[in-house]
């Protein structure tokens, strides 16, 4: 048996690795007088695994070979050559006696102990040579079908990203960009979009940078995709193939008993508020299915009746030329009946639009002014003002009390289906080509970003939120005095949809555009830029100044109030200077659909 030492002629590294040169040539000296082997192999074993070849029986110098290992295993002292270690010893020994000249040492590996692998989003992204192989230009050989080489393909600079496991953070927020999505800049910019859950906010990263450096608004919604007001009064076009039997049944009637028969009348019909409309009604044979009277609840929750003749309006166009006209011309007086008794807030808002309208001939106030019209003839009782028609008489209740008279109590209200085609026409005809009107002119003035289009940009939202509130509050009315509840047909809720619409342009004339800006300054200090503003409208900013800081109190009740109840909870939104999205109704948002507001 004979003991070894090594002798190597370099320092050990300061970074404590084993890795060996191929070309080292370390020494041995063979002891021959020594009889053990435990401490050669004791040795040996501390080592790299290596190969010793050409043993001279006769030298004493041994010519060792390194050869790197694939794979590093750990050291072997004493204590650990037990069992499967002593076999190799064993083995060793028998190798050194016969003397066969070649002798191979096989390392003490240890027991295999599988590890257990740690979660996915605990492990970190580990790649010693990322920084290198990542530079290294990707080669692809092009070969033909035959298999001949034709040439390489190399993409330069780094080919491979290594990210390490998302946070709690990262992970959050990727899944609600997943679900919600990405804003313009940051997919754009393919940065990671910091988007809240909150629909109406901004992202993190665009709710630090000015609007006036952002191209579009950080805002998920579309403004040209809401909903301003209800989209019919008959379910499935019914109304149109109702006045189409009518007219076919006219002319048959016209053959056999001639047009004495079915004679017209020409009434006028009004809301008392400074417009009446011409129309011609026609009387028609009623059907089983044909809606002929007036339901309303009492105060007493009682249902109660009042029965009309069968008469509707045959010239539909006639109405819609007349009721158009009569928006347009009249839009003012109407106004101005409706919101005499309205706060000094709002009749100074209207006055100021209206000053604004005569000297720049804006479409979008113009528009709004309009639509506000239009939307009170779909919910404001219409009555007959022309007297002495026949069949048509006043209903009057001397004995009834109070409480249980009719809403109809001394005036002709028209009938359902002539109250049905007075609101198709005002949707179909007027409120439908407004409202896309509106929307895509509002959505260009504020991507304009001018700041000369701002005071028209805040009277049209001024005035869409307060036609919403007139909205809200016939809900409560309507559905009240025909003692509604809502259906369970799961269809989208009208209230929720008229109530994300205003949270919307509030988000877009506050985050867009700075809408509140101009009202927040004071335009008392002479050094206040005076930008593109007139003077007519720095007085008004400054009247409104004055009504905030008076009703500062009520401002502050008003946008803690109910939506539906609330003078200018809306309008108030637009005037205090610290507004967030998440504000909320105080009272529970209605569930009535389309469907519950379906006249006939």
């Amino acid at each position: 048996m004979a003991s070894f030492e090594i002798r190597e002629s370099r320092a050990p590294s300061s970074l404590g690795s084993d890795n060996r040169d191929l070309n080292m040539r370390p020494s041995l000296t063979v002891n021959p007088s020594m009889s053990g082997s435990m401490s050669a192999m004791s040795h040996l074993g501390s080592a790299d695994p290596h190969v010793l070849q050409k043993v001279g029986e006769t030298s004493l110098d041994i010519d060792v070979k390194w050869h790197s290992s694939p794979q590093e295993y750990p050291r072997s002292d004493h204590a650990a050559l037990s069992g499967s270690g002593r076999d190799q010893l064993r083995h060793f020994d028998a190798a050194c006696d016969n003397g066969s000249g070649s002798l191979t040492i096989v390392p003490y590996r240890g027991p295999k102990v599988k590890a257990k692998r740690e979660p996915r989003c605990y492990r970190r992204a580990y790649r010693v040579d990322a920084l290198i192989k990542d530079k290294n230009p990707r080669s692809e050989l092009k070969r033909d079908k035959n298999g001949q080489f034709q040439g390489s393909f190399q993409v330069f600079g780094a080919n491979e990203r290594i990210r390490s496991d998302f946070n709690d953070g990262s992970r959050s927020t990727t899944a609600i960009t997943r679900e919600f999505g990405a804003c313009e800049r940051c997919k754009g910019q393919k940065l990671r979009c910091n988007m809240s859950k909150d629909l109406f906010m901004p992202c993190g990263r665009c709710s630090r940078v000015s609007h006036q450096v952002l191209k579009a608004p950080c805002i998920r919604i579309s403004i040209c995709s809401l909903r301003l007001h209800r989209r019919g009064s008959t379910l499935n076009n019914n109304l149109r193939n109702w006045i189409i039997a009518q007219e076919e049944l006219f002319q048959r009637c016209c053959v056999q008993f001639g047009s004495e028969a079915l004679e017209t009348l020409s009434i006028s019909i009004t809301q008392d508020h400074g417009i009446e409309i011409p129309v011609t009604i026609r009387r028609f044979i009623p059907l089983p299915t044909d809606t002929t009277r007036w339901k309303w609840r009492d105060n007493y929750s009682q249902e109660r009746v009042m029965e009309m003749p069968p008469f509707y309006i045959c010239d539909q166009d006639e109405l819609a030329r007349n009721m158009i006209d009569a928006v347009i011309s009249n839009k003012g007086e109407y106004i101005n009946c409706l919101l005499g008794a309205a706060n000094p807030i709002v009749r100074k808002t209207f006055e100021a639009a209206f000053r604004y309208l005569d000297s720049s001939h804006s479409s979008l106030v113009s528009d709004c002014l309009t639509f506000w019209v239009a939307t009170r003839f779909i919910e404001k009782p219409w009555r007959i003002c022309t007297n002495n028609l026949p069949d048509f008489e006043p209903l009057y209740e001397p004995y009834v009390r109070f409480e249980e008279q009719s809403p109809y109590s001394g005036i002709i209200p028209v009938t359902p289906i002539m109250d049905t085609q007075i609101d198709d026409i005002a949707i179909r005809d007027i409120l439908n080509p407004l409202e896309k009107r509106i929307l895509s002119e509002l959505n260009r003035k504020i991507l304009e970003k001018k700041p000369e289009n701002w005071f028209e940009i805040y009277l049209a939202t001024f005035i869409l939120l307060n036609n919403f509130e007139f909205v809200f509050h016939d809900v409560v009315e309507y559905t009240s005095r025909h003692g509604l509840t809502p259906s369970s047909t799961g269809a989208f809720s009208l209230s929720r949809g008229y109530f994300h619409a205003c949270k919307t342009m509030l988000v877009y004339f506050r985050f867009a555009c700075n809408g509140h800006a101009p009202l927040s300054i004071s335009w008392n200090n002479p050094s206040a830029s005076i930008g593109s503003l007139t003077f007519d409208q720095r007085e008004y900013i400054r009247d409104i100044g004055t009504e905030v800081k008076n009703q500062g109190e009520s401002l502050k009740r008003w946008g803690e109030g109910s939506v539906y109840r609330t003078p200018l909870y809306l309008c108030s939104q637009v005037l205090v200077e610290k507004w967030s999205p998440d504000v909320d109704n105080s009272e529970p948002i209605d569930d009535f659909t389309e469907e519950d507001f379906l006249t006939s």
